[in-house]
């Protein structure tokens, strides 16, 4: 079985799996990366286990092992793709730097592992046909402010324009008459 200090301090002996466990606890980061963390850590162990891993010393794991565990996880998931493969090496990273930190480990076996490449997805982007509706919907409703932000944004409007006003908080503002825009509540127009 593991041997860690009573201390918490991670030992180079301590089976990998149980010092990232040990470490988790003594990571300073958010609730929400916490909580992922234990999400990676748990899968991580699950494909561990079935690839006879979990008794790896510490000291001993490898980035062979590592890229194996990678290579095995998507068996754990419903759905994997590139960005799940960086996702689970980004947080994995973060539990082998912390375990470093108790010289459990010479190196961080995570770093040598390189990203997946990842694809970006386009953004939707509602067409002219949907904007009128919703512009229908926005004067139907009253709400001139929001119709006004939809105008200025999702309309093409010269970027100069448009830079000016993205410190502006639209619901703080009071919409006037002004000499460079006429405003009529369903168009901007410039005089």
């Amino acid at each position: 079985m593991p041997v860690i200090e009573t201390n918490g301090a991670v030992l180079p002996s301590t089976p990998f799996i149980l010092a990232m466990k040990e470490v988790l606890p003594m990571i300073n980061c958010g609730k929400h990366t916490k909580v992922a963390l234990k999400s990676v850590l748990k899968h991580v162990e699950i494909s561990a286990k079935a690839l006879g891993f979990e008794h790896i010393p510490t000291g001993l794991a490898k980035r062979r092992h590592i890229k194996l565990l990678f290579d095995h996880l998507p068996n754990n998931k419903a759905t994997w793709t590139n960005n799940t493969s960086n996702y689970y090496r980004g947080h994995l990273c973060i539990l082998f730097n912390e375990t470093l930190q108790f010289d459990a480990i010479d190196f961080n076996p995570i770093l040598g592992i390189k990203k997946a490449k990842s694809t970006k997805r386009l953004r939707e982007i509602l067409s002219p046909e949907q904007r009128q509706i919703v512009d229908q919907h926005l004067r139907k409703e009253k709400q001139l402010a929001f119709r006004l932000y939809m105008k200025l944004f999702f309309h093409s409007l010269p970027l100069r324009f448009i830079s000016k006003f993205r410190s502006i908080k639209l619901y703080l503002q009071t919409v006037e008459k002004s000499s460079h825009f006429q405003l009529d509540f369903g168009n901007l127009v410039h005089p």
